[in-house]
């Protein structure tokens, strides 16, 4: 054989190796074994051998050619643990098994089960009476595993009779007294906090109720379900600098479905109108309009849609979407949530 980086004749694997280990020392031992086994068995019947062991079609001991090292090396050789595990190995078991004893399992054989009997006497008198032993040892930790247990559950109820008698609530977190300070106190810790601090704060708690599939409202359902009903392709439920947008197309088209009362739809609510008791509608603009103007200096193009938008036929709303989509790519300026 020849060494194909020097073409030097040699006789043997052996040779070969000592060859590439004395004079081509800048080879790491992977590349080194790779390099024989490959010149000496070619580099397509290495691949094939190396694909068929990963797919479990050989044990490492019977490979058509002998790349035992170079699987080793690559760290692809199974363990004994692992190789017992393979399909094969155990097909080859119960074969060799069956042919050799008629049985699937040597724990079947007669011989197998009298050695047991005969371990189970030098032990114990009996087979019932070691059996009886493994259980109570068994049933002994499970004993004192319920002695914690129920310890725990005395202190449990302890604490919460304690509660009882002197405030009449059976947790804590239910005394008025301490209510009140844990929620002056988590006000005043989110108060302390800037814009940027808070979103950052709650960021986690948002992601956890999109991924199981909180906050989407039958209108962004039904405007999904057009869509793909109609072949666009999309992803939902994005964050974009910490913002969740519900509808993001590759082409950086957004889509955001916007509740009539949630967002203070401009067609039935006044600039100082309170919804639910809480914010402003002018509040609700800003805070929708600083979440688009966001993004959009990223590149994306937001447009809305309403909620009373979308209680009409599919084909109408799939042409609103169009259309607004348009609108959005021919123009510097898409509309605000506020005026749309």
């Amino acid at each position: 054989m020849k060494c194909p980086l020097c073409t030097k004749e040699l006789n043997n694997r052996r040779e070969f190796s000592y060859h590439i280990t004395k004079n081509h020392f800048e080879l790491n031992t992977v590349e080194k074994e790779t390099l024989i086994v490959n010149t000496l068995f070619s580099e397509e019947n290495v691949k094939a051998v190396e694909e068929g062991y990963i797919a479990e079609k050989y044990p490492i001991t019977d490979l058509p050619i002998d790349i035992a090292k170079y699987l080793t090396l690559k760290g692809l050789k199974r363990t004994p643990s692992e190789e017992k595990k393979t399909s094969r190995y155990k097909e080859k078991y119960i074969t060799t098994i069956l042919s050799k004893y008629g049985v699937d399992n040597v724990s079947k054989l007669e011989s197998i089960k009298q050695k047991k009997m005969e371990t189970y006497i030098s032990n114990f008198t009996s087979k019932e009476e070691a059996t009886k032993f493994k259980y109570s040892e068994l049933l002994s930790g499970f004993k004192e595993y319920l002695k914690d247990a129920q310890r725990l559950e005395e202190v449990k109820e302890k604490t919460r009779q304690s509660l009882l008698v002197k405030y009449g609530v059976d947790n804590m977190a239910k005394i008025p007294e301490v209510r009140q300070i844990n929620s002056i106190k988590s006000r005043e810790y989110m108060a302390s906090l800037s814009k940027e601090q808070r979103r950052d704060a709650t960021l986690n708690a948002r992601k956890a109720v999109v991924s199981r599939g909180g906050g989407l409202s039958k209108p962004e359902k039904y405007v999904r379900t057009c869509l793909e009903n109609n072949g666009h392709i999309f992803k939902t439920n994005i964050f974009i600098e910490k913002y969740n947008f519900d509808i993001v197309f590759e082409d950086g088209i957004i889509i955001e479905v916007n509740g009539d009362m949630w967002h203070a739809n401009p067609l039935y609510y006044s600039e100082d109108d309170l919804i639910m008791n809480k914010l402003k509608a002018s509040d609700i603009w800003l805070k929708d309009k600083i979440k688009k103007e966001v993004v959009e200096a990223l590149g994306y193009k937001v447009i809305y849609i309403w909620e009373h938008e979308t209680k009409t036929t599919e084909d109408l709303l799939i042409k609103l979407i169009t259309k607004r989509i348009l609108d959005a790519k021919t123009s510097n300026n898409t509309e605000s949530p506020s005026t749309s």
